[in-house]
């Protein structure tokens, strides 16, 4: 009696092989899935958390804001460039966060700049002392026309549109200390990390795909309403 060896056809082992490659496939996919929709995720979380760090910084100086009508009209300050605010300086009640030692918390400028940089920008804030602003009689300071990272506020600034109300339905279109708005609306478009690093390559010649698309694919908008301080009556 003789043992018999059965071994796999051809046919079964193609058949096998395709199976093994279906599943490999749909794994594959699964995964892929899975990762983008975390990258995502985590630019979605880090997009909100840069409008809020943003948002809450300019709220902070607004609801601050302060104006002494025996001293001048020139407590603020707002100019407009093609992307919504490209400057806004103000006098605000603040704490010591300009890093200078002996700095009590009383009134100091505070300037917002937008540097454009291509498609994108970069937000600084910039903030001054109590003593400078008590020794120039309240007057505006010479800030660096390009500041340094020690004041960037935030990378990826599409647009920041700053908008004045004397109540939520009646625009201010220049702030003023007799024409003192109650409320500002703040807008910014923020693009994500990975837009910025897409529109970058475009920028270096590494990629031919339009900027239009990256921007509505990689570009989210948020708004606060604010209510302004210093009001002069």
């Amino acid at each position: 009696m003789t043992n018999a060896h059965r071994a796999f056809t051809l046919v079964e082992l193609l058949v096998a092989v395709g199976i093994t490659a279906v599943l490999a496939a749909v794994l594959l996919s699964l995964v892929t899935s899975t990762l983008t929709l975390w990258e995502r995720s985590a630019s979605a979380l880090a997009m909100d958390n840069q409008a809020t760090l943003v948002l809450d910084r300019l709220a902070r100086d607004l609801e601050s804001a302060v104006v002494r009508e025996n001293i001048g009209d020139t407590w603020i300050e707002h100019e407009v460039g093609d992307r919504g605010t490209s400057q806004l300086r103000l006098f605000s009640q603040l704490t010591n966060t300009s890093g200078e030692t002996n700095d009590p918390a009383t009134i100091r400028e505070v300037t917002y700049q937008l540097t454009a940089a291509g498609e994108s920008g970069r937000l600084y804030r910039l903030e001054g002392t109590a003593e400078t602003a008590l020794t120039s009689e309240y007057s505006w300071q010479a800030w660096p026309t390009d500041p340094v990272d020690e004041f960037l506020l935030s990378e990826g600034m599409r647009q920041l549109d700053l908008k004045f109300y004397v109540d939520q339905t009646t625009e201010i279109t220049s702030p003023s200390l007799t024409n003192w708005p109650a409320f500002v609306r703040a807008e910014v478009v923020l693009l994500s990390p990975d837009g910025i690093a897409r529109l970058n390559a475009v920028a270096a010649g590494q990629s031919d795909e339009p900027i239009d698309q990256i921007i509505d694919q990689t570009s989210r908008r948020f708004v606060q309403w604010i209510e302004l301080g210093g009001y002069p009556w």
